[in-house]
Formats: C-alpha cells, sequence, structure tokens
C-alpha cells in the first residue's frame, strides 16, 4: 500500500487538467504515488493518505480509489448549496483543501473538517512578458477576456461593456477565448434572468456549444459587438499578448482565476472584480494595477430557475465601461507595465505542490 498518492485529475486543457499536470511531477519527487482517476467502481482504499480532487457542492469523490485518511483538493463556487450538503464533507473528508481564501472563509462556517489554502500556481517558463510569437491583430487598442463561457465568469458583462464601449470607439477590438465543453455551464446564461446577453438560441436548442468559432460569433453579433477575433486555436500566452488590457468581471472565482494569473505574469494589465478568489492575487502590495480594480459592492444571490448558483459579486456595467475607457485613455501608461510581471514570484506550481504534500503529511501526522 501506497503512503501518499494523489487521485486528482487526467491532464488535460482545463483547470483541473493543468493542475494535475503541473503538480505531478513534483509530487512524484516527494514519494508521492500520482495515478489516474476513474469513477466505475466503488471507491476502496490503497493509501494510507489520499489527495483527490472534490467533485462540486456535494463534496463527492472523483476516483475510485482512496487512502485511510483524503485529503480533498476543491474549487467549489456554490456556495449556498455547499453548505446544505455539509454532512458530506465532514463524513467523506479528514481534511479540505480549498483553492482560494474566499472559499476558506464560507466553508470553516460550514463544516467540522479541517480547512487549509492552496493557491493554484503559473509556469514562468511559458507564461512571460515577451513578444508574442506567430499571430499578430491590427494595431488597435485590444480588450482581451478569456475563462470558460460561463455566467459567474461574467463574459454577459464583457459583451455588454464592449457594445458601449465600441459605441464611443468603434476601432476597439475583442480578442477572446470562451472556450467551454460543459454546455450546461453555457446554458445557465439562457437561465438566469438577470443576464446582460442576449442569446441566440433557445433553451430548447441543441446548439449550445463551446467547441467552435460559430456559437460565439453567433452571440457577438446578435450583441453587436464588432472586431472580434476568436483565439480559441492560438497558444494561451499569444492569446494573451495580443491584448492592451484584459477584462476579468468575474462575479465568483473559488480559485484564484488561472487565465488571470497568467496574462498578469504575461506582463498584460488586467480590469478585476476585486472579490472572492480574485483578492488572494489583488492583496499583494506589488500588484501593478490597483487603478484598475473594479471595487463590487454587496454581493447577490444569483439562481438557475429556483435553485441558488451562489451567493457572488455582483459587478457594475458603468464601473466596467468607465474602466475601460481609463484604460483607453491611459493605454501609453498601461504599456509601460507591460514589461514587468504582475505577480508574486512565489506563486508557482512547484509551491502549490509543495503546499498540497504538506497537508498531507500534516494529516499523516495529526492523531
Amino acid at each position: 500500500m501506497n503512503k501518499y498518492a494523489c487521485y486528482l485529475s487526467t491532464p488535460g486543457a482545463y483547470g483541473w487538467g493543468r493542475c494535475s499536470e503541473n503538480v505531478a511531477p513534483f509530487l512524484r519527487n516527494d514519494g508521492v504515488f500520482v495515478g489516474e482517476t476513474t469513477m466505475l467502481r466503488p471507491p476502496e482504499v490503497d493509501a494510507e493518505i489520499a489527495l483527490s480532487a472534490i467533485s462540486d457542492f456535494r463534496f463527492q469523490y472523483t476516483s475510485d480509489k482512496m487512502g485511510k485518511k483524503n485529503v480533498g483538493y476543491g474549487f467549489i463556487e456554490n456556495n449556498i448549496l455547499a453548505k446544505q450538503h455539509a454532512y458530506y464533507a465532514d463524513r467523506l473528508w479528514d481534511r479540505i483543501v480549498c483553492g482560494s481564501s474566499w472559499m476558506k472563509e464560507w466553508l470553516s462556517e460550514a463544516v467540522e473538517v479541517d480547512c487549509d489554502i492552496v493557491i493554484q500556481g503559473v509556469d514562468l517558463n511559458e507564461f512571460r512578458p515577451e513578444a508574442k510569437q506567430g499571430v499578430s491583430l491590427p494595431d488597435t487598442f485590444t480588450v482581451g477576456s478569456f475563462g470558460k463561457f460561463e455566467f459567474r465568469k461574467g463574459q454577459d458583462i464583457v459583451i455588454k461593456a464592449m457594445s458601449l464601449f465600441q459605441q464611443m470607439h468603434p476601432e476597439v477590438q475583442l480578442s477572446y477565448n470562451w472556450t467551454n465543453p460543459w454546455t450546461g455551464l453555457i446554458r445557465e446564461f439562457a437561465w438566469n434572468s438577470n443576464t446582460l446577453v442576449r442569446m441566440p438560441y433557445s433553451l430548447q436548442d441543441n446548439l449550445y456549444t463551446g467547441q467552435g468559432a460559430e456559437f460565439f460569433d453567433a452571440v457577438l453579433a446578435k450583441n453587436k459587438v464588432q472586431n472580434t477575433y476568436n483565439t480559441w486555436r492560438w497558444p494561451m500566452r499569444d492569446a494573451y499578448l495580443s491584448c492592451d488590457v484584459i477584462l476579468f468581471p468575474n462575479r465568483c472565482e473559488a480559485g484564484t482565476n488561472l487565465c488571470l494569473m497568467e496574462a498578469l505574469e504575461c506582463g498584460i494589465p488586467c480590469i478585476v472584480t476585486n472579490a472572492t478568489g480574485h483578492t488572494d492575487i489583488t492583496r499583494f502590495i506589488e500588484y501593478p494595477h490597483k487603478d484598475l480594480l473594479l471595487n463590487c459592492g454587496k454581493n447577490k444571490v444569483f439562481y438557475q430557475g429556483d435553485t441558488p448558483l451562489g451567493e457572488w459579486c455582483d459587478p457594475c456595467l458603468d464601473e466596467v465601461v468607465s474602466k475601460l475607457e481609463q484604460a483607453y485613455r491611459m493605454r501609453d501608461e498601461l504599456a509601460k507595465r507591460r514589461t514587468t510581471r504582475g505577480l508574486s514570484e512565489s506563486l508557482t506550481w512547484k509551491e502549490t505542490a509543495r503546499g498540497l504534500f504538506d497537508s498531507m503529511k500534516t494529516l499523516d501526522h495529526k492523531k
């Protein structure tokens, strides 16, 4: 039987996959067995201490392997639903590692199990403030938007803000990658009565797919946004570097928003909601874009039908447009900021792996 084992996720292009792929080598160096995950069978004990991904607000295992003691690593945005399922957290896990201070704060009030924080890292070899390679856009002011197309990430705010911003500055362009294979998340826009965008299809249509350009072309056209470039086939580093400023009006991040962290490491100025998981990044003294923070007011409960998605921040559209205008006016100043990275050098995948391993060792030593 293994002493320590890790079953996070299969390596892939999205959050969990990228996290697993990047921390695995460092965990192996610490003697942790890193295995593949599957839920084809009921979980069976395979290690003394096992680290696994938490499924969602129901706190279930995502692997058929477990330990005598179990550490769950989670990024849970649906804080209202999660509190209703706190019983499972205490029953299934011996320790929970949260992706942000925001998540730990509300979760610690709901569960009895010990909670910790481990922030995701950035590959400093890939994401750096150098000239982009192999791609180019017309030489005009470019706003970026990156992250899976889902309601909590606020692409409806991006679309509405860009529509208004382009009325003042028609030459401004949008560079984006909203690819999302989970169509249920895309449908949250159609479900939510508070959304600012007009979707091109009804809930009954079978056209909710984020795997190509046509769907997003239709969304943007429906909302009269012009001069758009879907960079879904570009390397993410080149996509970030195509922008003068990147907009993240995210309603909620249970982690620290990997796209935000990578863009900042490339030296790109960002307009960011100063709330939920983002605050673990924006709180750094050396954070270079405090003048572009979106200072959200009171939190708001957002719903899908009668089901609460979560209690999240509520970005103000007028403030977003104002910050875009501010960035446009100071674009020469923002260009000078691109010569330096925007994060603490401690935010690396090596440090993420160290934090996860420390949580496992702490549990090992706990009587």
